[in-house]
């Protein structure tokens, strides 16, 4: 996708959360928005590649040990992440969502990826807050010894 049909991505989705309209990317071709009440920060760019991309920075949570197996299991296949990818930036180590979307991955709207996104940002945020033997459970089969 070139800029302009990212811009229109990006146009689309402020209507559709109720923002100005004029809501595109900057001369960086980045652009930044808060969502909901814990101001959620959720970043889009446009790529080189002609690709739009949406990253969400948790990094108010730094998960560790048997926090990141279960962030990596997440990550398996994309199912339990609504097609986004966990990871940790190089430079702070802070825990990052992200997804990289062409044009037929925006079918369904911009806003339809980004929410989903978004809900699972909240749901890992909670998950790695909450006390370890609040969400302490087996590991999964997989996991466990090898012959």
């Amino acid at each position: 996708m070139d800029l302009s049909q990212a811009n229109a991505h990006i146009a689309q989705l402020g209507q559709e959360l109720g923002l100005p309209p004029d809501l595109s990317l900057d001369e960086g071709g980045v652009c930044m928005l808060t969502v909901g009440e814990d101001q959620l920060v959720v970043s889009l760019g446009h790529d080189a590649a002609g690709a739009l991309r949406v990253l969400i920075c948790l990094d108010d949570v730094m998960p560790t040990g048997a926090q990141l197996s279960e962030i990596m299991v997440a990550n398996f296949g994309g199912a339990r992440t609504e097609g986004g990818t966990f990871a940790l930036t190089p430079v702070t180590g802070a825990l990052v969502l992200q997804r990289r979307c062409h044009a037929d991955d925006l079918n369904g709207g911009l806003s339809a990826v980004v929410a989903g996104l978004v809900r699972v940002a909240r749901h890992w945020r909670t998950r790695l807050q909450a006390p370890a033997s609040a969400v302490a459970q087996a590991p999964a089969a997989f996991l466990g010894a090898r012959a």
